[in-house]
């Protein structure tokens, strides 16, 4: 004898969702919006470079050894420039030429060097730069 299939009748579920209306504007005020902040102000830069129509020829600073040695090379030259145009502080090697005599003399060079100034919105300020000293024998 086979049994017949138990069948369950579907629960009845009724789900009461009170219904609010409501608005997307509900402070209605007669005040204009705030006025927008001013953009931000753009600072304009320059940066130092070297004058080389004021500055000393390298060839008073090339080392007389190094002459003989028949030694060339580019020392590059971090120091900071004084609103005036002079090198203030102490100038340092940032990249070496390979000849420690010449590196030597491009940082004295630096130190009598004149340059044009950085500025901020045109007026000179005091900033750093970096830049090349080349020595090269023209004999």
């Amino acid at each position: 004898m086979e049994r017949p299939p138990v069948e369950v009748p579907p629960p009845e579920v009724s789900i009461d969702i009170p219904m609010e209306t409501t608005t997307a504007i509900q402070d209605v005020t007669d005040r204009p919006p705030p006025p927008r902040p001013p953009p931000p102000r753009v600072v304009q830069r320059t940066a130092p470079t070297v004058d080389l129509k004021r500055s000393p020829s390298t060839d008073d600073y090339y080392p007389p050894a190094s002459r003989r040695a028949n030694e060339e090379g580019v020392s590059t030259i971090r120091t900071c420039v004084s609103p005036e145009g002079r090198s203030t502080g102490t100038a340092e090697i940032a990249k070496s030429s390979g000849h420690p005599r010449l590196d030597e003399a491009a940082v004295k060079w630096a130190q009598r060097a004149r340059f044009k100034p950085g500025t901020e919105d045109g007026k000179p300020i005091e900033s750093c730069t970096s830049f090349n000293v080349r020595f090269r024998l023209t004999d």
